[in-house]
């Protein structure tokens, strides 16, 4: 449901490129975190809204820990360090 919005969203104000967070290391209790599915729903938004979107999943093949790591070397939690006083 959420990607259909963000196909919506994307479609409004003319992008292309949906990136979302899923990855496939969750998909025992999350079915639609499953590569093939992303990709199915990509085709059928793409057929839906008579517009090429590509759905990217940079998270796709990394686990919990890798994507804490990916997080701290992107400065994700930057905002999280304080100044001691």
């Amino acid at each position: 449901m959420f990607l259909s919005f963000a196909a919506v969203l994307a479609m409004r104000i003319k992008a292309k490129h949906i990136v979302t967070g899923v990855s496939e290391t969750d998909f025992s209790g999350y079915p639609d975190c499953r590569e093939s599915f992303i990709k199915s729903l990509n085709v059928t938004i793409n057929l839906a809204m008579d517009d090429q979107f590509i759905i990217h999943t940079p998270l796709m093949w990394l686990n919990k820990a890798g994507v804490w790591k990916l997080s701290d070397q992107l400065g994700a939690f930057s905002f999280m360090k304080t100044k001691k006083h």
